[in-house]
């Protein structure tokens, strides 16, 4: 595979050569570029990378900065579209909107562009002119940092039913299934809501990007349920660290002396050896020890038992197992489905970053989707510090746990999320901010998403459906009575803290140390 001209985090790179160099294709110019990102990754997740197609609507706040890292992270082609023509508030949460770009009235993907092109020559990128079925067709995934709640519903079915024109078994053509990998990321002032959606089978290769474990072998039984025994800690051994789960829950053998296959059915089934026998599922051991005189089963960290053994010759000495990642598919809701119950199949309750907060996703949940109702009724989001605009939000919310609690109670079985009671207090915060953008929400949601898109490869396990935020901390104490705009850039931070706070941010010194990916990020 010929590699591409690209740039890191400090900028654009000189074009990279194509000449293999027994590394997959890729030449030296192209593994220095990416040298963490596929130490990080894996070479193999680095090749599927390069291939996707990505399609941003919306590029202010979390669009920007979902564009700035994928960008870096090197994609096959990035698609922007917003043609919201540029604004002075948009300068504040769009760190490539300058005023020259305002006084042109320039559409903001068109505007931001050709500085986005500028961090990788190799990734191919457009501003897109229409939103339309063609233009999601041609791409992997698509990334909504806006919309209203109807059309998050409509493109989210689009994506899901998408199917493509192959060559049918005898001639012509016939059409088969092609999801396009669905995310939904919206900020609502001081809080924010994600949604992904792969589709009804995404394949996970590698949940957790770990390393496998490997532990030397000291025994294993000949019996119908084999044990293996490993190098204990008081010969430099360490905990095998292995689970019983589908997808990680298996190991190989190598270079084990003896345990050769009895019979020709052994031969059949599991090849020459146990070295040869492929990946066996494990099952954790647990050992008796004596407390106060009597017995105990405890965990035992140095054995696992894999099955039947009794089909092989008895083990000789030496020999490795090695954890092997077998991969698992996902069967993921859509949009529509997951508004009624944001809740996964076997989960106990919504995802959550703050135990602090138990409850609080749920609470946020109906907040954002009376919020979503208001805009997607009115054509607009609740405006700042307006009390009607806040109570219609709280009723809305209301409603809808009510008519939750009766299609509940009418159905007999549990068919949507059910609140006993909805926190008001969330509800108008939710409401009052909902319609402004503050710089380090986008840039923090931003930073998810453009992560959520590179697990479309399979390597790492993505967000269960709905994420809910908030930062309800960072509001003050009391409402500063100086939020009124003044036609800054910083408006929508003023509408939230005041001018005298923004005043104060502005006269502030930071001395920063270091100005790599991390520096630039600050």
């Amino acid at each position: 595979m010929a590699a591409r001209a690209a740039g890191g985090a400090g900028g654009a790179a000189p074009a990279v050569g194509a000449a293999a160099d027994g590394t997959g294709g890729f030449d030296a110019a192209f593994m220095d570029l990416y040298s963490r990102q596929i130490g990080a990754f894996g070479l193999e997740t680095m090749a599927k990378l390069i291939g996707l197609k990505v399609l941003i609507v919306g590029v202010k706040g979390v669009g920007v900065e979902a564009a700035k890292n994928l960008a870096l992270a090197g994609p096959g082609r990035i698609t922007l579209f917003d043609n919201e023509v540029a604004q002075t508030r948009h300068l504040g949460a769009n760190f490539f909107l300058r005023e020259s770009d305002v006084k042109a009235e320039l559409p903001i993907a068109k505007a931001v562009l050709p500085r986005l092109k500028e961090l990788n020559q190799g990734v191919a990128m457009e501003a897109a002119a229409e939103l339309d079925e063609a233009l999601v067709a041609r791409h992997d995934i698509v990334l909504f940092t806006e919309g209203k709640k109807p059309d998050l519903v409509r493109w989210n079915d689009f994506c899901r039913d998408h199917k493509e024109s192959v060559p049918a078994e005898h001639g012509g053509t016939t059409m088969r299934p092609k999801p396009i990998a669905f995310i939904a990321a919206l900020t609502f002032g001081v809080s924010l809501s994600l949604f992904s959606d792969f589709g009804p089978d995404h394949v996970i290769h590698d949940a957790n990007g770990e390393a496998p474990v490997a532990r030397s072998i000291t025994h294993i039984t000949s019996d119908k349920e084999g044990v293996v025994s490993l190098l204990g800690a008081g010969e430099g051994g360490n905990m095998h660290g292995l689970t019983e789960e589908e997808h990680d829950g298996w190991v190989k053998f190598s270079e084990v002396d003896g345990m050769f296959s009895k019979d020709t059915a052994a031969l059949a089934k599991h090849g020459l050896s146990i070295n040869h026998s492929g990946p066996w599922r494990v099952k954790t051991v647990q050992r008796t020890i004596y407390r106060n005189g009597k017995p105990a089963k405890v965990f035992d960290g140095y054995k696992i038992a894999v099955g039947d053994t009794s089909n092989f010759s008895p083990y000789m000495g030496g020999g490795q197992i090695t954890q092997v990642k077998v991969p698992v598919h996902k069967h993921y809701r859509s949009f529509a489905d997951n508004v009624l119950q944001p809740v996964a199949p076997g989960d106990w309750g919504m995802n959550t970053v703050d135990y602090g907060k138990f409850g609080r996703a749920e609470q946020l949940h109906f907040a954002f989707q009376a919020v979503l109702d208001f805009e997607a009724e009115h054509g607009h989001r609740p405006e700042p510090d307006n009390a009607a605009h806040a109570d219609e939000c709280v009723q809305r919310a209301k409603d809808f746990a009510a008519a939750c609690r009766l299609l509940n109670k009418t159905a007999t079985r549990t068919v949507a999320l059910e609140l006993e009671e909805i926190d008001e207090d969330v509800v108008r915060k939710v409401a009052n901010f909902a319609a402004l953008e503050v710089q380090p929400v986008g840039c923090f949601l931003g930073g998810i998403v453009a992560q959520e898109v590179v697990k479309l490869t399979g390597k790492f396990t993505p967000v269960n459906q709905f994420l809910n935020v908030d930062f309800f901390e960072a509001l003050p104490d009391e409402r500063p009575a100086d939020t009124a705009a003044i036609g800054s850039r910083h408006d929508d931070h003023i509408a939230v803290w005041g001018k005298a706070f923004q005043d104060k941010l502005a006269d502030s010194s930071t001395f920063m140390i270091g100005c790599g990916a991390l520096g630039c990020e600050l």
